[in-house]
């Protein structure tokens, strides 16, 4: 009951949450790429409202909003053309239409640049110069510089029947532009345009790009991001709940299981027929269970009291451990299973090697009593991968300094590492360390082995654990030395001398 009551948790923080807000999340950030795609692709694609091509288009477009209010009935007339061109030039700019993407509100005319309107016959009905060839009432010729413009008029005199503009650049980088004025007439089965009157005049450049005129629409891309919010959040919610219910009964039931586990009650694991990685999972954690049995049945049949308070210690200092450790694998799957998938498989095939390296230990126990690495290892190598293993499940880092090494009898280097295994899960459970430190110095005639935390500490030696009995125990039994000195807020120390004997 109290394993289940610690397993509730805030919905947010429970799996089904966590997929919930995960699936949520994935879709309004799949959907907001996707509009931002779709008007990536409506820019590009419409490049005639960017850059000088779209310049030149709300130009032509202010100047023809500009003209519609100098027609009268029968259409432009030269007066009414004059009227407006002065008008214009006096102002020194065009007004851009509204909704334009070029980052200014005025295309300004370039001071000294030639103001005029031709009819289709070349004659100059409208002009703001005196320069010959502009002259209102002369035949339109342009001046020796102005090339292009003469070939662009004839141009469009020729097609007469297209509104579209031309435009060129000059040296100074001005642009001249010229705008075909005219009107749709019936001379045919359907209405087609007809030119009347052309327009030329000389704007500054194009300005820079910028995002300014985009910004615009920013209100209206905000209201509907969160209206995806809104559609989308409820499914998500649904989806975390129909989604996240299974997973989280099993991996619930799985992290109750190794809580009874480590409290040695063998029973407590229930039968997951999956063949997924959680169903693996639960036969691994039910064959060390079976394992486990047998191993405390062999324990009550063994006459000697010395040989079973000695098993008892084996079990402590290994299997309680490495289930405790296969906790912490559960419990780390079944947090990030909702936020990081990949993760959670490396946690559980972690847990698996846990179980596998358990049933291992549990073999060599039964048979031999002793670790079977530290016979082909020595007691410095297995020490660095115990460590290395230990830091990858409880993410604290850890110091190492190791000097001397050398093999010593396997007796000495067992207890050496049983106590260090213990120290380290006690740093685990009850520490709360950002930072371990661990010595172990090979002397002349003695080897000194020391483990310090920055921990939270305690003020006296703690009660209701074998942990530190065990530990000095096994140390005096081989004529050594172990002690602790911790404080509260201070961190904790063990430390272990033992003399170097049976060395050859």
């Amino acid at each position: 009951m109290n394993a289940q009551k610690r397993m509730r948790v805030p919905f947010l923080r429970s799996i089904r949450g966590k997929m919930a807000t995960s699936f949520t999340l994935v879709i309004v950030f799949i959907i907001i790429m996707v509009l931002g795609f779709v008007a990536i692709i409506l820019v590009v694609g419409d490049g005639s409202r960017l850059g000088t091509t779209g310049y030149v288009n709300d130009v032509v477009s202010a100047l023809r909003i500009q003209s519609y209010y100098y027609q009268d009935a029968n259409g432009y007339s030269p007066e009414r053309l004059q009227e407006m061109i002065e008008y214009i030039s006096q102002q020194g700019y065009l007004v851009m239409p509204s909704g334009s993407w070029i980052n200014t509100d005025k295309a300004r005319l370039v001071h000294g640049t030639e103001f005029f309107v031709i009819d289709k016959n070349k004659m100059v009905v409208a002009s703001t110069t005196q320069t010959p060839g502009y002259i209102v009432g002369e035949a339109y010729k342009p001046l020796e510089s102005n090339e292009y413009e003469e070939s662009n008029i004839d141009f469009l005199l020729d097609i007469r029947r297209s509104s579209e503009p031309v435009s060129f650049s000059r040296l100074n980088g001005a642009i001249e532009i010229l705008v075909p004025l005219g009107g749709y007439s019936d001379e045919i089965d359907y209405p087609v345009w007809e030119l009347s009157y052309i327009v030329g005049f000389t704007v500054e450049p194009a300005p820079r790009f910028s995002i300014v005129p985009f910004l615009q629409y920013l209100p209206f891309v905000l209201a509907i991001v969160v209206l995806i919010i809104v559609v989308v959040t409820p499914l998500g919610v649904i989806f975390g709940l129909i989604a996240g219910r299974g997973l989280t009964k099993r991996i619930s039931n799985l992290a109750v299981a190794s809580e009874q586990l480590a409290q040695g009650n063998f029973e407590a694991i229930p039968l997951d027929r999956s063949r997924d990685e959680i169903g693996q999972l639960n036969r691994q954690m039910r064959s060390m269970s079976q394992n486990l049995q047998t191993l405390m049945q062999s324990q009550q049949q063994l006459a000697a009291i010395e040989e079973r308070n000695r098993l008892a210690r084996e079990l402590h200092d290994t299997v309680k451990q490495q289930n405790f450790a296969t906790q912490m694998q559960i419990r780390a799957a079944q947090n990030l299973i909702a936020t990081d998938p990949a993760s959670v498989s490396a946690r559980l095939n972690e847990a698996e090697n846990l179980l596998r390296s358990s049933q291992d230990e549990l073999a060599v126990i039964i048979r031999q009593l002793r670790p079977a690495q530290l016979e082909d290892r020595g007691l410095a190598d297995t020490l660095r991968q115990t460590i290395r293993s230990w830091c990858n499940q409880t993410q604290i880092p850890v110091q190492v300094n190791i000097t001397g090494e050398r093999r010593i009898p396997l007796e000495q280097e067992q207890a050496l590492l049983r106590v260090a295994q213990e120290a380290l899960s006690n740093v685990a459970r009850h520490s709360r360390a950002s930072m371990v430190w661990f010595g172990l110095d090979y002397g002349p005639n003695e080897l000194t082995m020391t483990i310090s935390d920055n921990g939270v500490g305690f003020g006296r030696k703690p009660r209701g654990g074998m942990g530190l009995q065990n530990m000095q125990e096994r140390i005096e039994s081989l004529g050594g030395w172990f002690g602790t000195s911790s404080a509260p807020g201070q961190g904790t120390q063990v430390v272990v001398r033992l003399p170097l004997t049976g060395l050859g």
